[in-house]
């Protein structure tokens, strides 16, 4: 399943709140996660994904002052298009301790799934470098996948959204997990249909981990979802 997610959307997302002072150095710990990342795909050969699943999970290498954001965008439509089914995202992080924007690809090979007894679709999608090292999760939960504007926060739950970075397997419960569910956190979602069995959406959030003292932004996200 492929998920992409943009950012030139008309949802009016609140902005995010200040991070408390004894936050700073928490949120200096996510931000140097999201460093590691990068720096080891900045240690691959960028590739561009090939039309078949879990061969295109590889994410390009990006410079240190970079933003691949509307190139991944593109390459995510271009290649999940192709799949008999997929979901892929783009995720463009915002680091408020420098305001630099990063970017990640997650993807999968297969479309959401739904929970009957939750009557909910979850989509669950990895960012992965040359070589097949896992070095993100992205899930995201949504009530439906019609077209329209989803909320989420600790009261709302019309999507729900959870990030893992660092970790090659995902853990809902992990400290380090940042959910749009827990206090404090936000998430909005615009969900399109251009074409049959094909979804797109563009959504912002801040995800606070579950220890509760660090949180993720995400600037910008493109998702697609072939069906």
């Amino acid at each position: 399943m492929l998920l992409v997610l943009c950012g030139t959307w008309g949802c009016a997302a609140p902005r995010p709140a200040p991070a408390p002072a004894a936050q700073s150095r928490t949120l200096s710990e996510t931000d140097q996660v999201i460093e590691d990342v990068l720096s080891d795909m900045r240690l691959v050969e960028s590739s561009q994904p090939q039309p078949k699943p879990r061969a295109s999970a590889a994410a390009s290498g990006l410079p240190r002052d970079a933003d691949s954001f509307d190139a991944d965008r593109e390459r995510i439509r271009a290649t999940v298009s192709q799949w008999p089914h997929g979901t892929g995202a783009t995720l463009r992080f915002l680091k408020e301790a420098t305001g630099e924007r990063l970017s990640l690809i997650f993807v999968d090979d297969a479309s959401p799934e739904f929970d009957r007894a939750a009557s909910t679709w979850t989509a669950k999608t990895q960012a992965r470098v040359s070589g097949g090292k896992v070095v993100g999760h992205f899930l995201v939960r949504l009530t439906s996948l019609r077209p329209g504007r989803y909320r989420g926060d600790d009261h709302t739950k019309e999507v729900e959204m959870g990030v893992l970075m660092g970790n090659p397997t995902w853990n809902a419960r992990d400290p380090e997990t940042a959910w749009s569910s827990n206090r404090e956190s936000w998430c909005e979602v615009q969900l399109s249909s251009d074409a049959e069995n094909v979804i797109e959406g563009n959504f912002r959030a801040r995800l606070v981990d579950n220890k509760g003292t660090g949180f993720i932004n995400i600037d910008s996200g493109y998702l697609f979802i072939k069906r």
